[in-house]
């Protein structure tokens, strides 16, 4: 009789433990491996499977910040197992031999794959990136529901002001004491404030870098102005006197609010129009100094809405608040304090419409890329909203094994 290769009769085992298998041209017969080794794919074997070692038990990892794990003792096929329910921010990758193979979010629950790596296996948890950080309820105790108009912060991001746009309060402006630098959700009201003595409809509130001076512009009829006020201590809101003033009407029409930048040497306001408007302060920081530039420029195909606006430390980047898309837009500029050579990437666009439909004030960290972005909202509930790097929160796990 002649035997059939394409079978296994004729083929004896003769070993306890032994497998039939077959290499790229023959039947053989492979032995049984050793305690705690496992069967598992190995294209450098005559027979394609070998037995290797095992950690005799899986791996497993927890994950409280941004890391890469990567289990040493697990080989061959495995199961990945991630459970990320307690995840709060960030992400949760799986990346198998150089390429991510899957992303957990915080919309996600658990997952279970196999994985046949042939070299390396990496879980990572991961910062969420830029986004939503914290957020302050104002509420309407100090100012009035739907009247706020500003958001600063000073002293090295100690205090933050919130200027209301109410006749009731005398379009106060309330000073608020930070516990933690630059973290908004650590606000406490200073029992602070300033009602303004000489203008009404106020917009806007820009500060001078030491905390001795401030300016807010007047979008009143018939007293369309930028005014300052000096601070007999400094940061303090209540202890200003009213300086000096500059009228703009004949230059924009109305006005959102006014920044001073270029180390005090222009302040730029927003008009009605949708039109940055710049002047240049042969005084540094006292507008009565003011002169038109004519260096201006429509906003309005960016977003029609226009409600304030903010400058980073050295004057390449302008970030826009605009209400008809509910964004944060920034705006670079080839020629440093120049909107006029300003260019818009809808890239990096900040989409604030999740938190309000009604933004009203912004203010930006003082640095070359703003690592804070601070947005206030005029509608219930009545916050201040920070925005940020997000670091990764919460716990994940990840097991490994076989």
């Amino acid at each position: 009789m002649v035997q059939d290769v394409g079978s296994d009769e004729g083929f004896d085992l003769t070993t306890k433990g032994q497998i039939h298998t077959h290499s790229a041209t023959a039947q053989s017969a492979l032995n049984v491996g050793s305690a705690n080794q496992v069967l598992t794919v190995d294209a450098s074997a005559t027979n394609g499977i070998a037995w290797k070692t095992s950690a005799g038990g899986a791996e497993t990892h927890e994950f409280t910040s941004a890391e890469t794990w990567n289990p040493t003792t697990q080989t061959g096929i495995m199961e990945v197992l991630v459970d990320v329910r307690n995840m709060t921010a960030g992400t949760v990758t799986v990346t198998v031999d150089g390429s991510v193979k899957e992303t957990l979010t915080t919309a996600s629950t658990t997952s279970s794959r196999i994985y046949n790596p042939s070299s390396s296996i990496a879980i990572a948890s991961v910062n969420a990136g830029f986004g939503l950080k914290n957020s302050y309820e104002y509420g309407t105790s100090q100012i009035p529901a739907g009247n706020l108009v500003s958001v600063t912060l000073g002293d090295s991001g100690t205090k933050m002001y919130l200027c209301s746009n109410s006749a009731s309060d005398n379009q106060a402006t309330y000073q608020y004491t930070l516990s933690t630098a630059y973290d908004v959700s650590s606000a406490s009201y200073a029992s602070l404030s300033f009602g303004d003595p000489v203008s009404a409809d106020i917009r806007g509130m820009s500060w001078k870098p030491d905390g001795s001076r401030w300016a807010r512009c007047s979008d009143q009829t018939g007293n369309k102005a930028f005014y300052d006020f000096t601070c007999s201590t400094n940061w303090d809101i209540s202890s200003s006197s009213s300086a000096t003033s500059f009228t703009y009407s004949s230059y924009q029409t109305g006005g959102k609010d006014c920044v001073y930048g270029n180390s005090g040497g222009q302040i730029t306001s927003l008009s009605d129009d949708a039109t940055l408007n710049t002047y240049d302060l042969s005084t540094a920081y006292q507008v009565s100094s003011a002169s038109d530039t004519a260096k201006d420029e429509s906003l309005s195909s960016i977003d029609n809405a226009p409600r304030s606006h903010a400058w980073n430390s050295d004057g390449t980047k302008c970030f826009y608040l605009g209400a008809q898309n509910d964004k944060v837009y920034q705006l670079d500029c080839s020629t440093a304090w120049d909107i006029t050579s300003m260019s818009h990437d809808a890239s990096n666009d900040i989409d604030v419409s999740s938190e309000t439909t009604a933004p009203y004030g912004i203010w930006v960290k003082n640095e070359v890329t703003p690592s804070e972005i601070y947005v206030g909202s005029t509608n219930s509930p009545y916050k201040v909203y920070q925005y940020g790097d997000v670091n990764f929160t919460g716990t994940a796990y990840a097991t490994v094994g076989q």
